[in-house]
């Protein structure tokens, strides 16, 4: 298989260091969204505690 077929396929060569590095790009892509769903949660709670009173975007589009 060339590269410009594994490019459609999605299927990769058996290159160690690919396969880490896109590991990696993933868990970092989770760790941030994570981190971003964490904040959310806690401002969501801090609101809660508040009274409900908080700066969100509406969600009522």
């Amino acid at each position: 298989m060339n590269e410009d077929e594994s490019e459609t396929t999605g299927q990769r060569t058996d290159d160690p260091m690919l396969d880490h590095a896109c590991t990696m790009r993933i868990a970092l892509a989770i760790v941030r969204r994570q981190n971003e769903l964490d904040l959310r949660l806690r401002r969501i709670e801090q609101a809660l505690k508040l009274g409900g009173h908080a700066n969100f975007p509406s969600t009522d589009e």
